[in-house]
């Protein structure tokens, strides 16, 4: 048994690491540093007993989603304890499930379970009505364009497991110092999976975008009002900012303007003839189509929808919400319970839509056949799965209107701005996004960060979108790898029980 002394010294390598998962993310962008972040966590782990490893693991996940994650405090007080407690159990497991499976197993066990049961975590993470793949490792290199291409294939949990294998490396080739031809050996597996990876990127990258048609100028606004304004009160104020800003984007000829998420605060279908007045104003002026987000109630249920607006005025489609934010936007259970109706007495009530809506913007004259994409409302485009099932009904682009103007942080804007380009380069397609507050950006099918306005600014962005051709493998088939990745881990350690080797 270890002395208190000696067990204070073993809590520093997940102390560590926990500190160095808060860095590779935005604003930090420290993006090298993920690939070694988790050494003193995989040097750490074995030496500890399976109770230990679990309790450390927990406080380093403590560590690291206060450090990140700290700006949901300002959506109620209980999100932020409630986020931390929920996402610390997963590098808690992580080091649980590694100690029990190396104990009694040759130390290089670890260069392929730990990669294989850090990706699992993070799938399970991101499933369900509570999924939050919110910072999940692959994340942290939005901005290397190379090694982010393998996406395509396997989405986000592809560069995620590669990371976690470069981590893995480095740990085991440390413990083998003391060997250098084997600590060489180790590191020259690490280099030519990575260098294989980097090599394909880079090729992918040269590859210029394969399309027949004229590309789609768009147009992006952001207003940045304040969420601490009731629309309502303030509709004259909104709709001028969002009337002038679109009166300038008229200047450069797009053939579809975009307003963020509920920039409209009352109903565009029926009633509100104000708004609907300042609406027809901002077409007739731009001759352009209008995409805005704006609350829609129908048969006694309330949907946060995108209301897509022909140059005269005709409503041409609307896409209902169907991934909504738990507890903010809706909670399955919550009207049933006395107390969570007394906690989240400011949640939303509203009903997720059902259908994966297609845009479509008709051609002008010889210059450009049909468009068509659609629309991702706020955190919808942090889901891959979800998000590429718009592109395989037909989306030629897609478009995420989102207002994180009630965080208050400039962190979060880049944290879920950064997500966004994994959902270019898995479905290789144009992904716009339009922020109330920002960060609004037009990003390329590989990654390329074409256009971006900043957070906390006024202003329009003016992108032009060429339609892809061609559907890329996660697209067709989605999250397989990560599936695959799961059933891995789950033989693995049904293997080694059925061998009856040491488990504890």
């Amino acid at each position: 048994m270890r002395s208190e002394k000696k067990g204070r010294f073993y809590t520093v390598p997940f102390l560590f690491s926990g500190i160095l998962l808060i860095l590779p993310f935005p604003l930090l962008n420290l993006e090298v540093v993920a690939w070694f972040c988790l050494v003193p966590l995989l040097l750490g782990v074995a030496g500890e007993t399976p109770r230990n490893s679990f309790l450390l693991g927990y406080l380093c996940g403590i560590i690291w989603n206060i450090g990140s994650l700290y700006w949901t405090h300002v959506y109620h007080p209980l999100a932020l304890p409630l986020v931390v407690f929920l996402l610390s159990f997963y590098p808690a497991f992580f080091c649980l499930g590694l100690n029990k499976f190396l104990k009694g197993r040759n130390p290089l066990a670890l260069m392929w379970i730990a990669p294989l049961l850090w990706t699992s975590l993070e799938y399970i993470r991101s499933l369900g009505f509570l999924g939050f793949p919110w910072n999940s490792l692959g994340y942290s290199q939005y901005k290397f364009l190379p090694v982010i291409q393998t996406a395509e294939f396997t989405g986000v949990f592809g560069v995620s497991f590669l990371i976690v294998f470069v981590n893995t490396g480095i740990a085991l080739a440390f413990k083998s110092f003391h060997r250098p031809k084997s600590a060489l050996r180790i590191m020259v597996v690490v280099g030519i999976a990575l260098g294989l990876c980097i090599s394909y990127g880079s090729l992918m990258i040269k590859r210029p975008l394969q399309t027949d048609r004229e590309p789609i100028r768009v147009a992006l606004i952001q207003p940045n009002f304040s969420t601490d304004c009731q629309w309502y009160e303030n509709s004259s104020m909104i709709m001028e900012k969002l009337t002038t800003l679109s009166f300038e984007a008229g200047l450069e000829n797009p053939d579809l303007i975009i307003w963020p998420e509920t920039a409209v605060g009352g109903r565009i279908k029926e009633g509100d003839k104000r708004l609907r007045r300042k609406i027809q104003q901002v077409l007739k002026e731009t001759d352009a189509y209008l995409l805005t987000g704006a609350p829609y109630s129908s048969d006694g249920k309330d949907y946060n929808s995108a209301f897509l607006i022909s140059p005269s005025s005709k409503l041409l489609g609307r896409y209902d919400k169907i991934h909504l934010v738990p507890a903010g936007e809706y909670f399955p259970f919550w009207r049933h319970s006395k107390l969570l109706e007394y906690l989240l007495q400011e949640a939303g009530d509203f009903t997720p839509g059902e259908k994966y809506t297609i845009f479509e913007i008709p051609g002008r004259g010889n210059f450009r056949k049909s468009a068509k994409f659609s629309v991702l409302i706020c955190f919808e485009g942090i889901f891959g799965d979800l998000t590429r099932r718009f592109v395989n009904e037909g989306a030629d682009f897609l478009v995420n209107i989102t207002n994180d103007a009630w965080s208050h942080s400039k962190t979060s804007h880049y944290q879920h701005a950064s997500i966004a380009t994994f959902r270019a380069v898995e479905n290789h397609t144009y992904f716009v996004r339009v922020g109330n507050s920002g960060v609004s950006r037009v990003i390329n099918p590989i990654g390329t960060i074409e256009k971006n306005l900043d957070y906390n600014r006024v202003g329009v962005l003016i992108g032009e979108l060429s339609p892809a051709s061609r559907k890329t493998f996660y697209t067709r088939y989605g999250d397989i790898f990560a599936k695959l990745i799961l059933a891995m881990t789950l033989l693995s350690f049904v293997y080694a029980a059925g061998r009856k080797l040491p488990l504890s």
